[in-house]
């Protein structure tokens, strides 16, 4: 697992410790493999703790992506919003 540099300071983690989730009512057993360092300010999402894909193959989850679209693929926006009604969509440029 991958640990966010200021978490893992707090936490008091080395490279080799092992912390345990419980997730979804399952219990991982993860060891640190990484520290990273993350630039919070930047707009790109990013998280605390980074699993190996394996580690939580089995516990349900979401998915994220960001992109770039400019005004003009509004209708691509909403196809793809009336083709997948489960996925939501948040356009951040139009934040005020």
């Amino acid at each position: 697992m991958s640990v966010e540099s200021k978490v893992a300071e707090a936490l008091n983690l080395k490279l080799g410790d092992t912390l345990v989730f419980v997730i979804n009512s399952q219990r991982i057993e993860a060891v640190v493999n990484s520290i990273r360092k993350v630039e919070w300010r930047e707009m790109k999402p990013n998280f605390y703790f980074i699993f190996a894909p394996e580690l939580v193959a089995e516990i349900p989850g979401a998915y994220m992506v960001s992109y770039r679209l400019e005004d003009k693929d509004d209708a691509f926006i909403q196809q793809l919003s009336a083709s997948f009604p489960t996925v939501s969509f948040l356009i951040s440029g139009r934040w005020v």
